[in-house]
């Protein structure tokens, strides 16, 4: 089974995010400045979306690798 993109939430400096965009090859593409909050990191994760694909990513997993863990989701792309 081919491995597919997945998006990462985790944690950084002084108690903030950043998010990782990981690539099918596992190589990280891109990783955003540190913010603030969760719901910051899922505004991050649209507004990526809408750039590069014209629309909110469909059945792209997101990991939440932080220490306040919520579930992983598929849902459009939001966390939830």
């Amino acid at each position: 089974m081919a491995k597919q993109p997945k998006i990462e939430i985790v944690d950084s400096k002084g108690g903030k995010f950043r998010v990782r965009y990981v690539g099918k090859n596992g190589e990280v593409l891109a990783v955003s400045e540190p913010l603030e909050t969760k719901k910051n990191c899922d505004k991050n994760i649209l507004a990526m979306s809408k750039i590069f694909l014209g629309s909110v990513a469909d059945g792209v997993e997101i990991h939440d690798k932080t220490k306040k863990t919520v579930a992983a989701t598929k849902s459009k792309g939001r966390i939830s």
